[in-house]
């Protein structure tokens, strides 16, 4: 199984604007990583996720978490939960409560679908290249994603 590390799925925590050339570079960017993706019958991905709540400064809540991908397929591992989809079903496991959730799948149950992760970009999303980060000894690009339709329940 490829490994990577995709610093396009890191949330930007600064909202800077965006000039053109911050959007033709995150094209750029995001274009290549969604044609390497494609590429891989499997993928492995370690991801950084930030929440803050609009309006509180002080609310600040990261996590990491393993993203498996396989095509439709998918398992999410994270510190209190683990989704798994075989594209039908959603199995939904979540770690304090012993509990496990079984639904029907549909990519419309969840904000963000794992399973498009890398291709999401090309609709409903406006996005920018914010900058660089430093994450460990690698250096990263930081592309923030805003969705289009405002009803959604995250910002970006």
């Amino acid at each position: 199984m490829k490994r990577i590390l995709i610093a396009a799925f890191l949330i930007s925590i600064v909202s800077l604007p965006m000039h053109a050339q911050d959007v033709a570079k995150a094209k750029e960017i995001l274009n290549k990583v969604s044609a390497k993706y494609k590429k891989f019958g499997t993928l492995k991905v370690d991801f950084k996720y930030i929440l803050e709540l609009q309006g509180d400064k002080k609310f600040k809540e990261q996590q990491t978490g393993t993203l498996f991908l396989k095509k439709t397929k998918f398992k999410l591992e994270m510190t209190d939960q683990v989704v798994i989809s075989d594209g039908k079903t959603l199995w939904t496991y979540i770690k304090d409560g012993k509990e496990v959730q079984i639904n029907n799948y549909s990519s419309k149950v969840m904000d963000v679908n794992p399973a498009e992760i890398f291709t999401m970009y090309e609709k409903g999303y406006l996005y920018g290249y914010t900058g660089d980060e430093t994450e460990g000894k690698r250096t990263v690009h930081v592309i923030e994603l805003t969705p289009i339709d405002k009803k959604q329940s995250f910002l970006k």
